[in-house]
């Protein structure tokens, strides 16, 4: 696994490198300045405050219920800089409270996007250990409202990688609010077609369905302490930024798409069972806030949700991952000048 996810950013890294080399040599020709400003004489320093999530759940369709897994809330706090292709951050966690609350933690999670002219892609990889059931006093006999149903146990590793085409990439920027690169000064949307590759993993020392749970054909009695879920699927959508007075901006993009895949559980102390079909992913994300030439703030959150069929009758998995945060970013202009990189490079600085 180590090994194809440091392929993949490998393949990626050269991919936007040469990408974003050949849009420079000719954006002057493509872009439409009426819409949006390329900032690219224009560095860029920011503070991000992020909120970051990984939860899923285990439903029974023919009982109408549902156990819900949340991992306690990540905080962090970064600071990042980003001028022509190159782009980067850095954040701390802050110690969180809530591990009192919930149990303890651990948390190793990375998260990217690549942001072309035409093409978005999506990299994210995410290590969980900890988790608490939402709804616990609902499903499980005598349990108070109060208490929390702790699993340190509970271990979830997920990895994706998700790309889209932006048809409308004259007038709309992707670049403008997720990355606070450019300037969308001018309303415009976009249609947008990719693909999606995922593997999400969950584990524990013990059955995922508590020993006391109120209904004991939940799951039609399957007590399981391990899935997987590895699937390929296309996907279609629709991003939008409204500009009020080219400087205020609200945008939004939801993407969706079927997907095939293979879903393997493993009852506790008992052979695994596989279920191969479709399943459905959607990606969504929005954003709000005021962009210029100097100055950004803005606040964005970004989702990616699954839902698959079980190899049990009438029962389904899902999972979501995503996170908020909030960036306050201000440009600096960069005179002109030798760049600091050898003239062999594909890039320049």
């Amino acid at each position: 696994m180590s090994r194809t996810f440091l392929f993949l950013i490998a393949i990626l890294f050269i991919g936007s490198v040469e990408a974003q080399q050949l849009e420079q040599t000719n954006f002057l020709e493509s872009k439409d300045s009426a819409h949006y400003d390329p900032l690219s004489e224009y560095l860029t320093f920011k503070i991000l405050l992020t909120n970051k999530y990984s939860n899923f759940k285990i439903n029974d369709a023919s009982l109408n219920q549902t156990l819900n897994y949340n991992s306690s809330p990540s905080n962090s706090i970064g600071f990042g800089a980003a001028y022509r292709w190159l782009n980067f951050s850095l954040s701390i966690g802050f110690k969180n409270s809530a591990d009192s609350i919930y149990g303890n933690n651990r948390r190793i999670d990375f998260q990217t996007a690549i942001y072309l002219r035409r093409l978005t892609v999506n990299l994210y990889s995410g290590i969980y250990s900890g988790y608490y059931l939402e709804n616990g006093s609902k499903l499980i006999d005598d349990w108070s409202e109060n208490s929390n149903y702790i699993r340190n146990d509970i271990t979830t590793n997920t990895f994706g990688v998700g790309f889209s085409y932006v048809f409308n990439s004259e007038k709309y920027s992707n670049k403008a609010s997720f990355v606070q690169k450019e300037w969308q000064k001018k309303t415009a949307g976009s249609f947008l077609a990719g693909g999606t590759v995922i593997r999400n993993e969950i584990s524990a020392d013990s059955s995922f369905i508590p020993t006391n749970i109120s209904d004991t054909n939940f799951y039609k009695g399957v007590d399981f302490n391990h899935s997987s879920l590895f699937k390929m699927g296309v996907e279609g959508g629709y991003a939008f930024t409204y500009v009020l007075k080219e400087h205020f901006f609200f945008n939004f993009s939801v993407v969706g798409g079927i997907a095939f895949g293979k879903t393997t559980i493993t009852p506790v102390n008992e052979a695994a069972i596989s279920k191969s079909g479709l399943n459905l992913t959607i990606l969504n994300s929005a954003g709000i806030g005021y962009n210029s030439k100097l100055f950004y703030a803005g606040f964005n959150f970004n989702n990616l949700l699954s839902q698959t069929p079980s190899p049990v009758e009438n029962t389904n998995l899902g999972f979501s991952t995503g996170r908020f945060q909030l960036v306050v970013a201000y440009r600096f202009k960069i005179p002109e000048h030798k760049s600091i990189l050898p003239a062999w490079l594909p890039v320049q600085l």
